[in-house]
């Protein structure tokens, strides 16, 4: 069993690291922009959504202009508090320099997952020693 939780804290660690410089990297090189909620959906594309409920998880769609002068629309790779965003409000996103279809709301969102990837890893290896 300890061979077993050293082995795999050291594959969750090497996966957060790994995790960690990508999502890093995309964010330095990342073009910060204003966008606005045009529809929030459920959980699937296109799927309405019914009348405001503050607890719902909503994914939105937004729509900005590229550096090239295009509008682009497209939808949030996550959901989000409906309390927190809603249609017609203006967020910041972050998109990749030659593809403005690729993009994150938010600053630095998504480090949650690498993160606890690094803390799971971290505590595997450390309960294998107890």
């Amino acid at each position: 069993m300890t061979t077993f939780l050293i082995f795999a804290g050291s594959g969750l660690i090497i996966l957060g690291i790994v995790s960690a410089l990508k999502h890093e990297l995309w964010f330095s090189r990342a073009i910060l922009t204003r966008a606005t909620v045009v529809r929030v959906e459920g959980d699937s594309p296109g799927q309405a959504v019914a009348a405001k409920a503050p607890n719902e998880k909503v994914t939105p769609v937004v729509r900005f202009t590229a550096p090239d002068g295009r509008t682009v629309e497209g939808r949030a790779d996550h959901a989000i508090s409906r309390r927190v965003l809603d249609t017609g409000d203006e967020v910041e996103i972050m998109h990749a320099p030659g593809d403005p279809s690729d993009f994150r709301i938010g600053k630095g969102s998504s480090r949650g997952s690498y993160l606890m990837a690094l803390a799971v890893g971290a505590a595997f290896i450390v309960i294998s020693f107890l």
